[in-house]
Order: structure tokens, then sequence, then C-alpha cells
């Protein structure tokens, strides 16, 4: 009897089979689509996924490696036997499972056009054939599903279903293929471990140690009210929830504990932990690591250096294609981008993030301009997809006056935190008269210890060039240096604040989320109010001093980012100047963010209209939702010893996965707008479209900076 393949030959000489690929397709999906109820859609996808190999010309190749190739699209025979019996909701699935999915008309105009192809036609026969011959009761399958229509008839929610749908044939056909030819990554694949409830005893004890060892002060005695708060609150049914409280309250440790025994409670399978900048990640997935031990904590962004051992960083590698493990810790970027793409490689992971929870940290840093898209698929993901969020911050940000959903408090009267932990008292002197660079270098002259933040990177290089010239204890932070670099300054300068030295350190604003540093005081460039209560963060964290100082101050010569943030800057220096609002009261943020949302549009790039008004445009949808507006190319620097070594095998290896991503500490991503391209644009060498290697001088203090040519 002849077989009919799947995929050809693996190492071993052994063919897949294409009905057994079919059916552990099936049945892998079926499982991933039980987390959210459409198990047999998710089987139906993937019995027929395949479909279109059984043509001829398709097995001949697949038999034969030197045999030409002339079918090329196997996707479109299950996609046109299905579009019979269940509208487009699984044509979609199927037909894009390689290629992405597409928009609406494109996909109609591919069915229309296949239905009348000859060869398709053939693949439909010769397949379903086969599995008749296998004994495979298909016709049935999809008399079930069609009897049992689970559709929302909203376009938002089926859209999201079909996604849903998408990413668990994807990543049931990623896992069955990779089965055939690399067996051994499956077993990897399980040795993540830890069950929510053994890894909630695991913070319990955690818990106890600090109580235990730690001094009994009225800050140790309100983290541990804020913990249990969060414990007694996870009790609450599924739904969003909001967690505000001052920098150093133990937001981290308490928002996981409030994931693990709501998780416990509503037998939910992970808790996947998003944040805006690399910087916190690294530093919140370490803390996590401590507590609950690498095999239980995947960290997924683009800044990973590889494990310690091989088998761990395997794991990591293999786990960040479908976030298949206990916790999580991603990007903003990351996490919303894969909700919104259509690529089958970010779209993999979606079905993991059904029935979890989601700690959406520093939440407020969500770009304006997409906010009603981004909280329209939170509320999808809570209503449909039994999804947990929690919006964690350390700015008082209210929500509940605007359209969206109710959200709940995890900590009765929030406010009251605040105002019993006002740590910084704030100077607004500096904002009436705008301050030259050289002005402001001579303010933060007086200091011995400060921080100072501006809006932007070629700000931080001027004003780190001024104060250059007066001393040589300041050093600069942007992210136009090297993440190793970056961490070499954060450490050399919090040795500095802990064996009280002279240091100064200007730095963009990519400090101001959740990094932990403690100055006395911090001097911030005019930015919208929470960007300042971000900053103000990094002040007197650990209420050393009675208050410590919070200076705001306007340049003379700056830029302020367009957009949002432009608006919100304009409007907090309206607020400080009218002189009637404490800059830390609940009361004053209310009223911020209300003026906010009125002066900007939160649908700028009209995702969420696209959405209601022409459904399913999928590929229009990915192209619009970017929360990185300009293009960037990452840029390869050589920053030590290892850097250089690594670029040396760059040359000899070429540009292989492992080795990209022991390169991640050593990359910069510079927008393509910036001089570097034109300047530097001889010393830049095209690894691969995006991927530069940077064979100038990288400056030990500024890193890219001093090759971007500015100017005092």
């Amino acid at each position: 009897m002849t077989i009919v393949w799947a995929h050809s030959v693996n190492r071993h000489g052994v063919g897949h089979d294409l009905v057994d690929h079919l059916l552990s397709v099936a049945q892998l999906a079926r499982k991933f689509g039980s987390s959210f109820g459409m198990e047999n859609w998710a089987y139906v996808a993937g019995l027929f996924h395949d479909l279109g190999k059984a043509h001829p010309e398709f097995q001949e190749y697949l038999k034969n490696p030197f045999h030409k190739r002339t079918i090329r699209d196997h996707s479109s025979a299950g996609a046109v036997f299905l579009s019979r019996f269940t509208g487009v909701v699984l044509p979609f699935v199927i037909a894009g499972h390689h290629s992405g999915l597409v928009n609406l008309v494109e996909l109609r105009s591919r069915l229309k056009e296949r239905k009348k192809d000859p060869d398709v036609c053939l693949s439909i026969r010769l397949g379903l054939e086969e599995m008749s011959r296998r004994g495979i009761d298909y016709a049935n399958e999809i008399l079930f599903i069609q009897e049992k229509q689970e559709f929302y008839n909203d376009p938002l929610r089926d859209e999201v279903l079909i996604r849903m749908l998408f990413s668990c044939l994807v990543d049931a056909d990623y896992l069955d293929t990779e089965c055939h030819f690399h067996p051994g990554r499956a077993e990897q694949r399980e040795r993540w471990h830890g069950s929510m409830s053994e890894l909630f005893q695991m913070l319990e004890e955690h818990q106890r140690r600090l109580r235990t060892s730690y001094p009994d002060t009225l800050l140790n005695a309100t983290r541990a009210h804020i913990y249990d708060a969060c414990i007694e609150a996870s009790r609450h049914p599924t739904g969003i929830f909001k967690l505000s409280l001052p920098t150093g309250m133990g937001k981290t440790v308490s928002s996981m504990g409030f994931a693990l025994s709501h998780a416990i409670t509503h037998n939910k399978d992970r808790v996947i932990v998003v944040i805006p900048y690399t910087s916190i990640i690294e530093q919140t997935a370490q803390t996590y690591r401590e507590i609950f031990g690498d095999h239980a904590v995947l960290e997924h962004h683009s800044v990973v250096e590889p494990g310690i051992d091989q088998e761990t960083e395997e794991m990591r590698m293999l786990a960040t294609e479908n976030w298949n493990a206990p916790i999580v810790v991603t990007t903003t970027v990351q996490f919303f981008e894969s909700l919104f793409g259509n690529r089958s490689s970010v779209c993999r992971k979606l079905h993991n993030i059904a029935n979890s929870v989601v700690i959406l940290d520093e939440f407020q840093m969500l770009p304006l301009e997409l906010l009603d898209a981004c909280f329209s698929i939170i509320e999808t993901l809570t209503s449909d997809y039994g999804v947990t969020f929690v919006l964690s911050s350390a700015t008082p940000m209210a929500l509940n006056f605007h359209h969206y959903s109710p959200v709940r408090d995890i900590v009765p009267e929030p406010d009251d935190i605040f105002k019993r932990f006002r740590r910084v008292m704030f100077q607004t002197q500096h904002l009436r008269q705008s301050m030259s660079w050289r002005e402001v270098a001579e303010l933060v002259a007086r200091h011995k210890q400060a921080l100072i933040v501006v809006n932007r990177r070629r700000d931080a290089w001027t004003l780190y060039s001024l104060l250059r010239q007066q001393c040589n204890d300041v050093w600069h932070l942007s992210s136009l240096m090297c993440p190793k670099h970056r961490r070499k300054v954060l450490q050399i300068v919090r040795d500095r604040l802990e064996r009280d030295l002279p240091v100064v350190l200007v730095s963009t604003q990519l400090i101001e989320a959740g990094v932990d540093i403690d100055f006395p005081v911090v001097m911030r460039s005019v930015a919208p109010l929470d960007r300042i209560v971000q900053a103000a963060g990094r002040c007197n964290r650990e209420g050393r001093l009675e208050k410590g100082q919070v200076i705001l101050f306007e340049p003379l010569e700056c830029g302020i980012p367009k957009g949002s943030y432009d608006i919100g800057t304009r409007l907090t220096k309206n607020l400080i100047l009218d002189g009637r609002i404490d800059l830390l009261a609940f009361a004053t943020y209310e009223k911020y963010f209300r003026m906010l949302y009125q002066s900007v549009d939160t649908d700028a790039k009209r995702i969420e209209a696209l959405r209601r008004q022409s459904p399913f445009q999928f590929s229009e949808i990915a192209k619009r939702f970017k929360m990185i507006d300009e293009e960037t190319a990452t840029v390869v620097v050589k920053y030590d010893e290892n850097s250089y070594r690594l670029i040396a095998r760059l040359d000899k290896e070429g540009a292989h996965y492992d080795l990209l991503r022991q390169l991640q500490p050593y990359v910069v991503n510079v927008y393509r707008t910036d001089p570097i391209f034109d300047l530097q644009s001889d010393k830049l060498e095209e690894l691969f479209p995006g991927w530069y290697v940077f064979n100038g001088l990288y400056d030990e203090e500024t890193g890219l900076a001093a090759s971007m040519n500015y100017t005092l």
C-alpha cells in the first residue's frame, strides 16, 4: 500500500504519514482549543489543514528531493473544502497557517479562484479518500460543528476567535512537525515545571522568610498589608483589577501573590507578566527566578543573555515560540503586537494567553493612540477567554471614568497609602522660566548625588558632555548604549550610592519605570504627569531621608516627542503653574487623565474603527498596530572582548539563531532617521535586512551617542 506523506524523511530515513500528521495536529489543536471551549473547531482545523499535500505532484516532491516542486499551495484545499460548511472562520485559519492571516477580500478572492483549480479539486478528492480509507469519520466531525455554531455575531469577538483558532492550529502543526524531524525537542519542552499551587507555596515561604528577617517598620508593615490584601482580593471572580501603589511597596511580589492565588482559585494555567522596558524585565525576571527557580520562569524579549547551561537555554528558546511555561515575563510590544499580528510565528503563542492571569505592569505607558484597541482586546480576553488582568502601576491612574469596563482596586483605598508614604518634595520654580543646558548643569553641580532625566537622547548627551567638563563623577544612560553597557553603568551608580560617593547620572526616560535605584535628588525635564511621578519613584525610594527632592525644570533648547507625549507635557505644565494641585493626590490624576483623554485621539490609527466597520482585516490591522512608530534597525556594537569574538564568528558561521541570541547584549536599536545612517553609513555593515554591525568607535561612556554628531 502506497503511503501518503505529510513531510519528507527525517534523519532516520522515516517519512511522515499524512493521516497520522493530520490526526496528531487535530488532537493537539483540540487540547489547545479546550481552554476556551472551541476544541471541536480546533480539531476540524487540524484535520483538514494539510489536505492539499495529497496531490500526486506534492507527494513526488516529498519523496524525491530532486523532483521539481510544481504544487506549492497545499493550504487552499482544506480551506476550500471547509468553506462549504463553516463560512470563513476555518478557511481563514487553514489558508493562513503558513503565510499568515489575510484581509477578508483577499481570502474570498483566493477561495473563489481555487474552487475552480483542478489541482485543488484533485487534492481534496485524494485527501478525503485517504482519510476514509484510514477510517476517519470526518463528515461527522463537520456535522457536529455545523450544528453547534459557537460564534458571537460580533466582529470584534469573532476576529479574536479566528486568531485563537489560528494559534491552536499553528502551534499544533509546528509541534507535530518538530516531533518528526527533531524528536528530542519535545522532551525538552516538557521540562518546564511548577504547578500554580507549588509556585504559590514557594512564594508564601519566601514571604514568611522576609517577615521574620525584616525590621518592624511602618514600611514593612504596609508591604505585608498589601500582600495580604492581594491574596484576599484573588478570591474575586475573573475580571480586570488595578494595583496602583507608590514605588517600593513590593508590587512585583504582591501582584504575583494575587496572580498565583487567583490562578489556584479559578484553575488557571499560567501567569504572564507584561513589562514596557527590557531593563525592568531583566530585574523582574531575576526576582522571580530567585523565588521559583529557572525551570518555572520564562523570560521572553529581545535581550536575553544565553543561559548558564545548554539545556536551560534550549528550553527557553523552545518555550519562547509558544509560551508554554508556568510564568512568562515578556514585553508590552511582544504581547500586544502578537495579539494584533497576522504572521504564524507571532500568533503561535496566543492560545496560551487564554485561561491565564496577565499582570500588565506600568500599564499607563501604553501608547494613548492605541489605547482603544488595547483595552478592547483586554475586554475580549477577559469576557471570552477566562483571562484576568492586573493593571499595575506606581502612578495613581484613573480609568473608570473612561468608556472601558469597570476596573476593581485590589488594595482598598490606595490613595491613603500614597498619602502615608510621601517620600519626596517637588520643586517647581524652575518651570516658570526656561533654562539653558549650561544653567541646568550649574544647578546639577550643586548636588553630591543626583539623577537627571531628560526627554531625548540628544538632550542626555548634551547635558552629560557639559557636566563631564566640570567633574568625573558623572555617568550617562540611554538606549544608544547596548544592554551590557547599561547594566554596567547602573551597577557602578548603585555601588557609589551605597558607599555615599559623589555620583551624577544623566538618563533618558528608560530609567523611569521600575529600575531599582535610589537617589536623594532627582531632576526631571518637564514631561507628562505620569512620567514625572515615575521619575520621582527613583528618589528616596527606600525612605532613608525625611523627604527627597524632585526638581522640575524646562530646558530652553529641548524637543518634546510629538503626539500624546507633547499634549501630556503641556497639560502637566499648565496644571503645575496653575498652582492649585497636589502632585501626589488621586484627584490630580483623575483630572489630568480626564483632560488627556479628551485631548488625544485614543484610536488615532483607526484600528478599532476598522475592526468594527470592516471586519477581518488581519494584514491591515497588523500593519497599523505598531507600538513603536518609527522604523528601527538592529546594530551590533563592539563593546568588549566577547562582542569581538561573537562578531568574528558571524563571518565564519553566518547569522544563525544561537549566535544572534548571544549577540543580544551587544545590540542597539537605532531609528533609521538617526544621523548614524547618514554620517556613519560607511561604518555600518549589513548582516541581513534590519541587522548591521557597527565598525566605527563605540564610545565607552555614551555608546553610539558619540557617533550621532550631536553638537553643544
